[in-house]
């Protein structure tokens, strides 16, 4: 038996290595008829050539024999299939009692013994063992007959070309062999005849078991003779004496042994063999070959006969004499027999009287035939014995019809009512045998001889022949043959056709006469017909489907010919007594008719005047029946008979005896009783039904011809009349006519899509079926419902409730079908009727069906199935809803959404999960049982509420803040709810819907159950991750660790399985997958084979260092503990023999096998290692012996650059190849992106295994550019989609096709879209949305417009599958491309690769691309994604490497800017799907900026031809740049938007970068285009009302500075242009003025501690004014208006800026400020000195009078300052004490670097203090050189005193330095001595550099550097040298400086003084610098001075400040 999966058998039987692979004969069975377009499994083929001895001994397959008898002694045991297998004496006795009880060959008893114990070894057996083995054994010899039936069956209907054919061809010959059938009769009757075994019969159970299963074999060898006689090899005489012998014995199969055994199921097969055998006996006639055989006895002369042949004369006599013996037996049941034989016997009879008696037949023709033996051929007056025995067999006593009915009946032959697959596959050659002997009876007799009552019997057993569900192809061919070809030609037809339409003929020639007959025969011809189509789905058969289109075609053949009778049968009324007759007679050549006046028939047909007619009746006889010549309408009496049957008729016109108009409200049918009139109605009632059900499109045409009746009064609507029998037949309490009101309510269905107005009025105003929702709590509150239902509860059949479902989804259907013709006040009452039915449906047959009593078991599987069938077609319309997110529906999904899912309760979910929870075994009991319809019927419930719950999860993952649902909890809930524990298997404990999903998955069930099983789990999974808390996990749901392990063995089993179905591997793996993302637990258990991440031998080798490292004392208590935990500790898990990873190992290692066959499974098992490498972490060591091997990872990278195929499919198949393909190489991109992420934590990444693997192929240009292509390629075709939406626009007004979009899937596991035609809008809906219109009187719309639209949308979801697909793959590259980018940067074959296919590849595919669309911009913004990340790999190349290519990818770049398609304008504006300018734009700035890092050799290193090239490029994109900056700004003021500030962030910085370039235009023309977009006064606007975050924080605002700065810096007119634009206006009037005026911008945060955004703002707008007066400096206007205006304005901040002191700390941002102002202050002050007069103060009150006064401000307080700069400067740990970190990065190096000052370290090595010294001597140069300007010290140098400016003596004449005092000339000499031993220093190694990054610190620290320390230092040292000359100078030529208080006489003591000092001390000593500045007395070279300059300043000093 199963144990786990279909193959599960398949494994070998015992672990020897040299025993072969075992597959049980019932799984082969199984493969086979699983194999389907001809494709058969290379391993079955393998199987059954090397078993061929037991398939052609399929009645013994297993015999015994003395050789396997000694080898098992033995203990090496010889297998069938090959191999040994070792038996030890145990398992030898056990194997011996096995083949005793079975008598079985001791091989096979061995293979049976470890099959059922699973490959081990069997020491002894238990009573279920045995049971096992009994039901493993008898399966095992039905398949062995089941094979050799499908292998005649597949040649006889299979492809010659196909693979199954071809086998069957090449085994059948060495199978059916002459004596075949011969064995196969002789072993049925031997079964018949033999006893059970002793063991057996002691058991009642297993006598009872043992009795069925033999029965059953008996029935399948007598299928396989019927098989073998019916096609391959036709009965001869023999066979058929042997036959009729057979039938004899064992009196029709009743004899048998074993009746005592029998229960009522045996009893019923014992019934069908007796049907199978009379079947078998008139197959043996041939009866078809008969009629095509005139004469099958040869002439005298002629050549005789085989003597095996059924005609020859001794067989003859031998048959003749076994049928009479037969009859003798049973005359009832042999009447068939017997009448077959006469028609033989007709056939003999003729050839010997129309050609002779040949010698060889004289004693048969004489003694048989009653026939004279002359030549003559005379006959003679005896009758032939043919008529004898026809005759006797349709005595009444023999019971001919009664019989043949009985075996049309039998359970053999006629499957449920409502299930469309037939219990029997040889059905359908049952039925034509049975057609062979009924098509006999018009050839042996006329059938005008049988009497009424026999003709209705006859025509009862044609309409039970062909009203068998299997009849189609019968019926077809009768309606193919009767109605001729299209052209109108008869088509040639065959004996039988020409009998059967003899018999539909008379029927009708008798019509409506006889009213039953005609009736019964065409119902059945279309009911055979409809038993083809699905019973469920067939509203919805496509168009080109075959069994819908023959269905049609039948249909209309029928409507044909209904609607055209060639002749009507009537009772001629009799006349008045005072008014002629309406007809005259004459008499001669014969009695007919003809009308003299018009006759009514009924209210509709009348004969009109001058139709003749002939008598029917015998003459002279009443009453009298004319056949009149006239061509009718059936139809329009069906009308009437309903009409009538309704009681609606109304009072019509009689006849006018004068001659006129006549009409009649009777009709001319007269019932017996009323059970007829119902049983005709209801045969009328069926054909209109089936008719319609056949083909729909026939309603109008019907009921059109219906009315279209001359008859003159006024007529009901057909509609309505069918609703007045409704109410008719329910208006009865008791006896309700349930046939009649089911064929009423399903006639109704059918019509719901023609005539819709009607039904859904009717049902609108009527609780008749469905209750009112307001004022009727259910079904109960109606009498009449009240008693239909307890009718069909008592009796246990349900045709009535099955006919109101059907009902309620046609309903649904017609609703959805014509939401988009209808108005809305229709519609109103459609969704208030179906929300009535749905009710109905949800309150009162859903919640209870399942406890009612059912006869049929099928009936209440198709009760739930119609009910699943509703909710889902509900919900399939429901899930498109636009609304879904925010849970709501419109108001019929509402009513299943709210029941099962948003207000769920355990009532109504238990219905659906007890489907579910009954599990699988059920269903294989039923097929075991070989009760197949009922198997079928629960796999299709199984499978629909399957689908259901699929729908239901993926609706809740859709409805946004729903985290779990009812049904989720109950389905991962470790206790089930009341109402399923019934369901739960025999185990008896455990019985979780979790557990009996992971059964269906791995059960041998239908493969589409199982995959919607495993689909269920999957989205369980997925929604269990969402859970708070979460739920229990899988291993706990599954009942423990032992069952996980089974469930990972069983499902690794299927996914490894080379015949599995590929679609369930395909669900298994996502399963896989699923379980890995949700389910750590049995993740690891999947992904491993353990329970835990790391190995036993890792744990024991980690135990062992930590023992080797240290000694461990271990008290004795502590060692008994230990030893104890040991003993009472489980025993550990051994691994898995295999795991997920090693079965996926399996399927890569042969990828391109997959890649060609199976594309789906390897995208499945690499989504599998995508998700597992995601979750790498999670799986410790594990993995790593993986991940280190080679072999693997190129597979994985072939796989990735591997071409998903030439040129782009437009089909079905092909698409799903290609999205498949296309997602195994995104899979594998990932995977290797993941896995070298994950290698990127640690040392040395480039040296794993899986970044070798991929720079390797990088480094391939021809691979990379395949790899790459296929990566930016897209399919997206916007001409389709717009042609698409036009074209529905046009022919179908209201249909919104982007309303039909599938839901998007929510994780990649969720299948809400699977690639195809299907793939993003569901064709299902939409052709019931087009089918509206066609279903519309008024529309004009043809088929051919449905048709077209359908095709395209079709195109446009295999369009959307590939660019979905190929977007994924784009995505996937991008990613790989982002990780692996430090890689390649140092792999220079890999990067330089990368550069020879950038530009010519990416770069140019997203500049040519000319379609648009929302597709297609999602398209270039993943391929701008790629191309951004190879062009950072341009950074790291050389100038010589990257100059031709760079310039080419200049050029693509330009031209995207210029894309007329992209429009990155319009991605700024936000005005497309997809912003992907920000993506743009980087590119752009890196290309730049790898452009202006050429430096110096810019311009000079291209040729003139790519400098041209450069700059018509750089134009572009700049004019682009320009305008995309205007429209950030334009965006900026209208809102608030961080990601608005990051677009202005990154465009400043490109515009920096490309006004920086030495390719940029001329200044003229790209400021004019400023202007012209009107660029500055946005930004001006900007900055003046600038935005604030709730922080505080501005927006914007600093990126405007930013511009500002970079254009002012890049040329002097774009500053001119800015100061002219207002920009001076905008720095002091925006929303930092009051702040900065009042001078109370922080630099540090209060709350945070770090800077504030307003000091760095602040700091900017510093920035920018110094970067203008560098521009500007030589416009006086400028300066002294603007700047000065500034300055005044924020004075006090700037104040508070050079304020500073060394009692206060220093920050680095406050050191920028500092700088800033000081920078300013310098150009302040050199602007004010350059304008003013050396030898004349400004006017008062002019600009440059406040100018100098601004400046003498300036100076003032940069002596202050420069007093503080210097003593910081001299005490280096004091300022390292000062400095301040602003945030935990400046903290940590700060720290760091001060305590190693602490240790005494050397100052030099010391970054930030080094650094920071190195910015105060660059503010204390700056601090110099504004007072060398402002003191006007070189004018004084070189001019007379009598020209020098004396009130510039600003320095402090004194050697004297204070810390509380402004500068004096001794502050300047230490300065100058600091910068003298600086110069004289040797220069130090530059510090190591700790400086933060950008993105760590809002100021970063400029790196200290020895020769900028240096230079500084010269600088200072002449600065100060000359300040300090002059400013003596200065002194000495005026007055000391004193207080305003001080007398005259006071300041000229303090004059004398301070020229004293400065003459006798301080001239001294700045001699003395000037010495040791010079190189000393020694004559040492100068030391970072000019030797000229010391010459001058020595000789100054000598003469304006030395005493001579």
């Amino acid at each position: 038996m199963f144990k786990s999966s279909p193959l599960a058998n398949a494994s070998s039987i015992a672990p020897g290595d040299d025993e072969p692979l075992h597959m049980p004969f019932s799984t082969a069975h199984y493969l086979l008829e699983r194999s389907s377009n001809g494709a058969l499994s290379p391993q079955v083929s393998q199987f059954l050539t090397k078993h061929l001895a037991q398939l052609k001994a399929p009645s013994n397959p297993f015999p015994r024999a003395d050789k396997a008898k000694k080898e098992l002694a033995t203990g090496q045991l010889q297998l069938v299939g090959g191999g040994k297998a070792k038996v030890d004496k145990d398992e030898q006795i056990v194997a011996l009692d096995v083949a005793q009880r079975f008598d079985m060959d001791e091989a096979e008893s061995l293979v049976a013994l470890r099959t059922v114990h699973e490959g081990k070894q069997a020491d002894k057996l238990t009573e279920d063992d045995w049971h096992s083995l009994t039901a493993y054994v008898f399966e095992e010899r039905r398949a062995v007959i089941a094979i050799v039936q499908w292998l005649i069956r597949i040649q006889e209907c299979g492809d010659p070309e196909d693979e199954g054919c071809a086998l069957a061809t090449e085994l059948l010959p060495s199978i059916l062999t002459d004596n075949f059938t011969e064995i196969l009769l002789d072993s049925f009757v031997a079964r018949t005849q033999a006893p059970l075994p002793d063991p057996i019969r002691s058991s009642k159970e297993h006598s009872l078991f043992w009795t069925k299963e033999l029965i059953r074999e008996q029935k399948a060898l007598l299928e396989l003779v019927f098989l073998v006689f019916y096609f391959p090899l036709p009965a001869d005489g023999p066979r058929l004496i042997q036959v009729l012998d057979v039938i004899a014995k064992t009196e029709w199969g009743q004899r048998q042994e074993m009746f005592g055994y029998f229960d009522k199921e045996t009893q019923s097969l014992v019934r069908e063999i007796g049907d199978l055998l009379q079947i078998i006996a008139i197959e043996a006639f041939n009866l078809e070959a008969a009629m095509q055989q005139d004469y099958p006895i040869p002439a005298p002369g002629e050549k005789d006969l085989d003597p095996k042949s059924v005609y020859h004369a001794d067989n003859l006599r031998t048959i003749n004499e076994r049928v009479e013996a037969l009859v003798r037996l049973d005359g009832e049941k042999s009447s068939p027999v017997l009448l077959g034989w006469a028609f033989l016997l007709s056939r003999v009879t003729n050839s010997l009287v129309d050609r002779g008696v040949p010698e060889a037949y004289h004693d048969f023709a004489t003694q048989a035939l009653r026939v004279e033996g002359s030549s003559s051929a005379s006959r003679t007056s005896a009758q032939p014995l043919f008529q004898l025995y026809a005759a006797h067999a349709l005595a009444p006593s023999s019971s001919l019809f009664p019989t043949l009915l009985s075996t049309l009946s039998s359970t053999l032959l006629v499957s449920p009512p409502l299930v469309s697959l037939s219990s029997e596959p040889n059905v359908i050659g049952y039925l034509s045998v049975i057609r062979g002997l009924v098509s006999s009876l018009p050839l042996l007799i006329r059938l005008s001889f049988l009497s009424s009552e026999q003709f209705a019997s006859f025509t009862e057993v044609f309409s039970s022949l062909f009203g068998n569900s299997a009849s189609a192809e019968l019926c077809a061919g009768f309606w193919r043959d009767n109605d001729g070809d299209e052209d109108g030609m008869d088509l040639p037809r065959s004996t039988q056709s020409v009998a059967e339409a003899e018999i539909v003929a008379l029927a009708q020639s008798r019509f409506p006469v006889q009213f039953g007959g005609l009736v019964s025969i065409v119902r059945a011809l279309c009911a055979g017909v409809a038993g083809s189509l699905s019973n469920v789905d067939a509203e919805e058969s496509l168009e080109d489907d075959e069994t819908a289109l023959v269905a049609r075609r039948c249909a209309t053949s029928a409507f044909r010919y209904l609607a055209h009778l060639p002749s009507l049968t009537h009772i001629v009324p009799s006349a008045p007594s005072v008014a002629p007759l309406p007809y005259e007679i004459a008499t001669y050549p014969e009695i007919s008719y003809r009308a003299t006046r018009p006759i009514p028939v009924s209210r509709s047909l009348s004969i009109p005047v001058g139709t003749t007619g002939r008598l029917v009746s015998p003459e002279g006889s009443k009453p009298v029946v004319v056949a009149w010549e006239l061509e009718w309408s059936g139809w329009k009496l069906f009308g009437d008979v309903l009409e009538g049957y309704a009681n609606v008729r109304k009072t019509a016109a009689s006849a006018d005896v004068f001659g006129g108009e006549a009409s009649t409200s009777a009709l001319p049918i007269e019932w017996e009783s009323d059970e007829e009139q119902e049983r005709d109605v209801i045969a009328v009632l069926d054909i209109f039904r089936i008719t319609l059900r056949n083909d729909p499109s026939l309603g109008k045409s019907l009921v059109e011809h219906l009315e279209s009746s001359t008859a003159k009064g006024p007529r009901y609507d057909f509609v309505e009349i069918l609703f007045k029998i409704l109410e008719r037949a329910l208006s009865v309490s008791r006896n309700i006519p349930t046939k009649l009101v089911s064929s009423l309510l399903d006639l109704i269905s059918a019509l719901l899509p023609t005539y819709p107005g009607g039904c859904w009025t009717f049902l609108r105003g009527s609780t008749l079926l469905f209750p009112s929702t307001s004022t009727s709590a259910g079904w109960n509150q109606d009498a009449s419902r009240h008693a239909i239902l307890q009718s069909e509860k008592l009796a246990g059949l349900y045709p009535i409730t099955l006919s109101l479902l059907s009902l309620v989804r046609a309903l649904v259907l017609e609703e959805q079908v014509a939401s988009c013709t209808v108005g809305p006040d229709f519609r109103d009452i459609k969704q208030g009727v179906l929300v009535r039915a749905l009710s109905w449906v949800r309150d009162e047959v859903w919640p209870a069906y399942s406890s009612w009593r059912f006869v049929d078991l099928a009936e209440k599987y198709e009760m739930a199935n119609r009910m699943v069938s509703i909710y889902r077609l509900v919900l399939e319309d429901g899930e498109l809803s636009p609304t879904t997110a925010q849970g709501q529906f419109n108001p019929i999904a509402t009513v299943v959404v709210e029941s099962l899912l948003t207000r769920a309760t355990v009532g109504q979910l238990v219905p659906l999960l007890s489907i579910i929870a009954a599990g699988p075994e059920p269903i294989i009991t039923l097929r075991k049982a070989m009760r197949y319809a009922d198997a079928q019927v629960s796999e299709d419930l199984v499978e629909g509420s399957l689908e259901l719950v699929r729908k239901l999860l993926r609706i809740r993952r859709r409805i946004s803040g729903s985290t779990s649902s009812l049904l989720e909890k109950l389905a991962l809930s470790q206790t089930m709810p009341e109402g399923l524990t019934h369901s739960t298997t025999s185990s008896g404990g455990r019985g979780e819907l979790l557990e009996t999903l992971s059964r269906y998955t791995i059960a041998p069930i239908d493969t589409k159950a199982s995959i919607q099983a495993t689909k269920v789990i999957t989205l369980l999974c997925l929604g269990s991750s969402e859970w708070q808390p979460r739920p229990p996990s899988l291993i706990a749901l599954l009942g423990g660790s032992e069952k996980a392990e089974n469930l990972v063995t069983a499902i690794l089993a299927i996914a490894s399985d080379p015949l599995a179905d590929e679609n369930l591997q395909v669900a298994i793996w996502d399963l896989i997958s699923a379980i890995v993302e949700t389910q750590p637990g049995l993740a690891i258990l999947l992904v491993t084979g353990r329970h835990y991440p790391f190995g036993a031998d890792a744990v024991r080798q980690d135990k062992g260092k930590g023992k080797a490292t240290s000694q461990e004392v271990v008290s004795a208590a502590e060692e008994s503990a230990r030893a104890l935990a040991k003993t009472l500790a489980p025993p550990p898990f051994k691994p898995l023999p295999r795991t997920a990873v090693g079965v996926a190992l399996e399927t890569v290692g042969t990828w391109d096998d997959s890649w060609k066959a199976h594309p789906a499974l390897l995208a499945a098992v690499m989504r599998f290692f995508d998700f597992a490498f995601q979750h790498l972490v999670d799986y410790g060591t594990a993995l790593d012996d993986f991940r280190g091997r080679t072999e693997p990872w190129e597979q994985f990278v072939k796989i990735a650059f591997k071409s998903p195929g030439e040129g782009e499919p437009d089909d079905d198949e092909g698409t799903r190849t290609y999205c498949h393909r296309m997602m195994a190489k995104a899979h594998a991109v990932r995977i290797l992106a993941l896995d070298i992420q994950f290698a990127m934590t640690r040392p040395k990444p480039e040296g794993t295994t899986s970044a070798k693997a991929l720079l390797k192929a990088l480094a391939s240009q021809a691979q990379l550019s395949s790899a790459l292509h296929a990566a930016v390629e897209t399919s997206c075709a916007p001409n389709l989609h717009a042609g698409i939406f036009d074209i529905v626009h046009e022919s179908f007004p209201g249909v919104d096709v982007d309303a039909l979009r599938l839901p998007p899937s929510s994780h990649p596991l969720d299948d809400s879209r699977e690639y195809g035609s299907g793939y993003l809008y569901s064709l299902p809906v939409l052709r019931r949305k087009l089918d509206g219109f066609i279903a519309e009187h008024a529309s004009m719309v043809q088929l051919d417009d449905l048709s077209d639209v359908i095709h395209q949308v079709s195109l446009l979801n295999l369009n959307f599958a590939m660019v979905d697909a190929q977007i994924s793959n784009t995505r996937s590259w991008r990613q790989l491309l982002e990780i692996v980018l430090p890689l390649i940067r140092r792999d220079a074959a890999a990067s330089a690769t990368l550069l020879e296919v950038t530009p010519d590849l990416v770069a140019k595919q997203v500049a040519d691309e000319e379609r648009d669309g929302k597709i297609i911009l999602a398209v270039q913004d993943e391929r701008l994604s790629i191309l951004l990340t190879l062009v950072e790999v341009l950074q790291g190349l050389s100038a010589t490497k990257a100059k031709d290519k760079l310039v080419n990818l200049l050029d693509e770049v330009s031209r995207i800017f210029a894309s007329p398609t992209l429009q990155p304008l319009e991605s700024v504006a936000r005005r497309t799907t997809h912003s992907f300018h920000l993506t743009l734009f980087r590119i752009a700035y890196f290309v730049f900026r790898k452009l202006n890092s050429f430096g110096s050799i810019g311009r000079d290193f291209f040729s003139a031809e790519q400098k041209s090239s450069l700059g018509q490029s750089t134009e572009i994109i700049l004019r682009v740049m320009l305008m995309a900056t205007r429209d950030i700004f334009v965006l900026a003021r209208a809102r608030k938007d961080r990601e608005i500030e990051q677009d202005l962030s990154l465009a400043v910085s490109v515009v920096s970068q490309i006004v920086a370039s030495p390719f940029v235009p001329s200044p003229s023309v790209w400021l004019a285009h400023c202007q012209s977009v009107d660029l500055f006064r946005c930004a001006f606007e900007v900055f003046v009302y600038m935005e604030h975050l709730g922080d505080g924080r501005p927006l914007y605002a600093q990126h405007v500075l930013d511009l500002c700065l970079a254009m002012a810096a890049s040329t002097p007119r774009a500053a001119e242009l800015m100061a002219l634009e207002g920009l001076m206006t905008a720095l002091t009037n925006n929303a930092l003025t009051a702040s900065a005026e009042a001078g109370v911008i922080r630099v540090l945060s209060e709350e945070g501690g770090g800077r504030t955004a307003q000091h760095e703002l602040w700091t900017s707008m510093l920035a920018l004014v110094v970067s203008l007066i560098s521009a500007l400096g030589e416009s006086t206007q400028f300066v002294e208006q603007e700047v000065t205006g500034f300055v005044r304005l924020y004075g006090a901040q700037i104040a508070a800026a050079l304020s500073w002191d060394t009692e206060t700390s220093l920050t680095l941002p406050g050191l920028e400020e500092l700088s800033t102002a000081l920078s300013l202050m310098h150009g302040l002050i050199h602007r004010s000195s350059v304008s003013a007069s050396s030898t004349r103060k400004p006017a008062a009150g002019s600009p440059a009078a406040a100018t100098a006064e601004v400046a003498g401000h300036f100076a003032e307080q940069a002596l202050n300052l420069l007093q503080h700069i210097v003593y910081a400067i001299l005490h280096p740990n004091h300022l390292a004490n000062l400095i301040e970190p602003t945030s935990p990065e400046e903290r940590a190096w700060i720290e760091k670097d001060t305590s190693a000052m602490d240790a005494g370290e050397d100052l030099g090595k010391k970054p930030v203090v080094a650094g920071v010294t190195l910015a105060l001597v660059q503010l204390a140069r700056v601090i110099v050189d504004s007072l060398l300007g402002y003191t006007k010290a070189l004018e004084t140098l070189l001019r007379e005193p009598s020209e020098w400016r004396v009130d510039r003596a600003i320095v402090m004449p004194t050697a004297a330095v204070s810390s509380n005092q402004k500068t004096s000339i001794g502050t300047f000499f230490d300065l100058a001595s600091f910068c003298q031993d600086t110069l004289r220093a040797a220069a130090p190694a530059p510090p190591a550099d700790t400086t933060p990054s950008p993105a760590s610190a809002l100021t970063p620290l400029p790196p200290y550097s020895a020769a900028l320390m240096r230079q500084n230092a010269s600088q200072i040292l002449e600065g100060i040298l000359v300040v300090s000359a002059t400013q003596l100078a200065l002194w000495m030529f005026t007055d000391a400086p004193s207080s305003a208080s001080a007398s005259a006489a006071d300041v000229r003591r303090a004059t004398a003084t301070m020229r004293r000092e400065i003459t006798t001390e301080l001239s001294g000593d700045l001699v003395a610098v000037l010495e040791k500045a010079s190189g000393g007395k020694g004559g040492k070279e100068a030391v970072g001075v000019s030797g000229e300059l010391l010459k001058v300043l020595k000789s100054f000093a000598q003469a304006r400040l030395v005493e001579e």
